[in-house]
């Protein structure tokens, strides 16, 4: 994107990372990038389909920019909405994309309907559970042993929660991928007693 603003002729270049979902509203930063973007500046976006999949709200977001002489360019599509032979084209991404996220959406509550009616248990699972098959080949909720223990060595642990954070962390132990923080370890010792049941 930075090769390709100098390449253009921009004096000045600001780089925002949306890591955010935008499949149901264009992204507050897009907003803010709209409202602030003046006659001559370029909007680079990586790909079309994952700046936004809601073609109404983002479509009318792109239409104001061009109007104010903004020029919208897709870096992975080669699309320029202010060129109006592929004004369609970016728009059709869109809506592709669009549709597509609408599909997915479907098969994921149909999966999940499915499921339920089947018997399993549908969702997260409380820290100190995990997901497993029965004889049966339902899924239900059953004691995560290694949750467990660790629950127990931390309601055992002496110190602050700060303190205990700091240790586990230092340790590479993490719950569930995140490190921990002094509320989690606060959180989790009024939750469970010392045997790792909850309270």
């Amino acid at each position: 994107h930075q090769i390709l603003a100098h390449q253009i002729g921009c004096q000045r270049i600001k780089v925002i990372k949306i890591s955010k979902g935008a499949y149901k509203k264009v992204p507050k930063e897009m907003l803010d990038i709209c409202e602030a973007a003046q006659a001559g500046d370029h909007v680079l976006i990586y790909r079309v389909d994952r700046l936004s999949r809601n073609i109404f709200d983002f479509l009318k977001e792109i239409e104001e920019l061009r109007y104010r002489g903004v020029t919208v360019y897709s870096h992975q599509d080669h699309l320029t909405y202010n060129n109006i032979s592929e004004r369609t084209e970016f728009a059709q991404k869109i809506l592709d994309a669009q549709k597509e996220s609408e599909l997915i959406g479907k098969r994921v509550k149909t999966s999940i309907e499915f499921r339920k009616r089947r018997g399993d248990h549908v969702g997260s699972v409380p820290y100190g559970k995990i997901h497993a098959r029965d004889s049966n080949g339902k899924m239900v909720v059953v004691d995560n042993l290694d949750e467990i223990d660790l629950i127990k060595k931390i309601k055992n642990m002496q110190g602050w929660p700060q303190d205990v954070a700091n240790y586990l962390n230092s340790e590479g132990v993490k719950k569930r991928g995140l490190f921990w923080s002094e509320n989690m370890v606060t959180s989790l010792r009024n939750k469970f007693d010392r045997d790792g049941k909850r309270i």
